[in-house]
């Protein structure tokens, strides 16, 4: 790189001292023509020493928090702020109930919630971050006793709006157990103003009174995250994952976090 710009410098000195001996006499060696060319050659010589010795551009923000180790909100690459955890991307957090999550299809998409406590980042923004594969699902989970429990998968996305955000995700492990592949998987996503699930006679997420929020559902499914948030009041009332602790026992706190390589 050096050598380059050593000897960028020299034809530039060069140029400037035929062009400054060129205007100094008026023979026709110095024509117009001459004149242009060595004014061009200059022109080309300034914006390769610039383009050599330009500061570089900082690098480009991230499409998702697992190209960084920051915890804490991080600026993505979409302009979208978002909570990071050693690398993950949370989309959903619940652990209170100060966020209602009984809300339409367009809430769904573009998300609500309050990132510095009980949110859900929006089907939109997941898709953006999980469109070009690579990526994995991190769900934690809290029971009303403070037990604790995770389940994982190895590939984690959901389609496009045209398809509804259908789940599509494999590879389980953890110890909560797989409430999502057999029930929900390669399902369109549902709210109350938007069935899409495959139950013909009612509507998954405004089933049980308080109702069941969007979710990918089946007919119903063996997990509603999205649930109404409160102890448990009867059979898939609220926020369940039915491998861990059944359909009658409602959780408490749920985190459900992504990160793509």
């Amino acid at each position: 790189m050096k050598r380059v710009i050593k000897f960028l410098l020299l034809i530039f000195y060069v140029t400037m001292t035929n062009t400054q001996q060129c205007r100094q006499v008026t023979t026709t060696v110095c024509d117009d023509v001459i004149m242009k060319r060595l004014q061009d050659l200059e022109d080309l010589m300034n914006r390769l020493l610039t383009s050599f010795t330009a500061t570089p551009e900082s690098p480009e923000l991230p499409t998702s928090c697992s190209t960084s180790s920051v915890n804490g909100k991080q600026l993505l690459k979409s302009g979208e702020e978002v909570v990071c955890e050693d690398g993950w991307t949370v989309f959903q957090r619940r652990f209170d109930g100060s966020v209602n999550f009984q809300v339409g299809w367009d809430d769904y998409v573009q998300g609500f919630g309050d990132k510095n406590g009980e949110f859900w980042l929006g089907l939109r923004k997941i898709y953006d971050m999980t469109r070009c594969g690579g990526c994995k699902l991190h769900i934690q989970l809290t029971s009303f006793d403070n037990e604790t429990a995770h389940a994982d998968y190895s590939s984690f996305s959901i389609q496009g709006p045209k398809y509804d955000f259908i789940l599509k995700l494999r590879g389980y492990s953890g110890t909560a157990g797989d409430s999502l592949t057999i029930s929900h998987n390669y399902l369109p996503f549902s709210t109350f103003d938007a069935d899409h699930d495959s139950n013909g006679r009612v509507n998954c997420a405004t089933l049980f009174g308080r109702g069941s929020g969007g979710w990918w559902f089946h007919t119903c499914g063996s997990s509603a995250l999205n649930a109404a948030w409160g102890p448990s009041e009867g059979f898939l009332h609220n926020i369940i994952w039915k491998s861990w602790k059944g359909s009658n026992e409602a959780l408490k706190g749920t985190k459900m976090m992504l990160r793509c390589d």
